[in-house]
C-alpha cells in the first residue's frame, strides 16, 4: 500500500510567519517522455529532504528547453500556497494518469514537458531564487544545470520509467551523480527498480490531503 500523502496544507498565515524552510525542496523525480506519439502522463514530483515543513508559497518550476546548450523558457507553473512536510512530496501532473498522486493539475495537454536532448527542470521561490535545477539528457545553458546536465535519458519505448535521484532524494549538487533511470514512483519513495517496471501502485483512499488545483 501506498504511504499517506504528506504534504500539508497546513495554517498557512501561522506557518509563514514562522518563516518555513525551504532549503531541503528538491526535483526528487521526472518522468518526460512515455511509449508512443503522446506524452499524457508526465509529472515532475518534488521532495522535502528537510527536517521542517517547506512552503511552496510564491514558488514556481521554470521549464526550459536547453536545445543545443541554451537556455530559453518554455513553461512557468505556479505552485500553490501549501507546505510540504519533512520526507513529503509534491507531484505535478501534466494529464490525469495518477490521481491518488497527483497533488497539482496543471496545462492538461500533450506532451507538455520537453523531451530534449537537452532540457531543464528548476524550482524557484517567491524571490526569484534558485532552489533546484535538473538539466536531462545533457546539460542546458546556465544556469540550469548542476555539475553536469544527466546523460542519462528518458525514451518513448520503455514503459513507466523517468529519471529520479537515487538513493530517494540524495543531492550532491550534480545532476549526472545524482539521477539514474528508474521505474516511476509519482509521490512515493524512489526505487532502485530500472527494468520490467509496471505501473505504480497508488491508494487513493490516502489522498485526502492531495491540493487539486486546476490550471488551464
Amino acid at each position: 500500500m501506498r504511504p499517506t500523502r504528506t504534504i500539508q496544507a497546513l495554517a498557512l498565515p501561522l506557518l509563514l510567519s514562522a518563516g518555513l524552510a525551504r532549503a531541503g525542496l528538491v526535483i526528487n523525480e521526472i518522468d518526460y517522455d512515455q511509449p508512443g506519439g503522446f506524452d499524457t502522463a508526465e509529472f515532475i514530483e518534488l521532495k522535502n529532504t528537510g527536517a521542517a515543513p517547506a512552503s511552496l508559497a510564491g514558488c514556481s518550476l521554470e521549464l526550459v528547453n536547453g536545445h543545443l546548450g541554451g537556455a530559453a523558457l518554455y513553461l512557468t507553473v505556479p505552485l500553490p500556497a501549501v507546505a510540504v512536510a519533512p520526507g513529503g512530496y509534491f507531484v505535478v501532473s501534466f494529464g490525469s494518469a495518477y490521481p491518488w498522486a497527483t497533488d497539482l493539475q496543471f496545462n492538461l495537454v500533450d506532451s507538455s514537458v520537453q523531451n530534449g536532448p537537452p532540457d531543464a527542470v528548476a524550482l524557484r521561490d517567491a524571490s526569484g531564487a534558485m532552489l533546484d535545477v535538473v538539466s536531462y539528457a545533457g546539460t542546458s545553458g546556465a544556469p540550469y544545470f548542476e555539475g553536469v546536465g544527466t546523460a542519462v535519458d528518458d525514451d518513448n519505448v520503455t514503459p513507466n520509467i523517468g529519471i529520479a535521484r537515487w538513493p530517494d532524494g540524495a543531492d550532491t549538487d550534480n545532476n549526472d551523480a545524482d539521477f539514474s533511470l528508474r521505474c516511476i514512483t509519482p509521490g512515493a519513495p524512489n526505487v532502485a527498480d530500472a527494468v520490467a517496471c509496471g505501473l505504480p501502485v497508488g491508494d487513493e483512499d490516502a489522498a485526502w490531503g492531495t491540493v487539486k488545483g486546476l490550471y488551464r
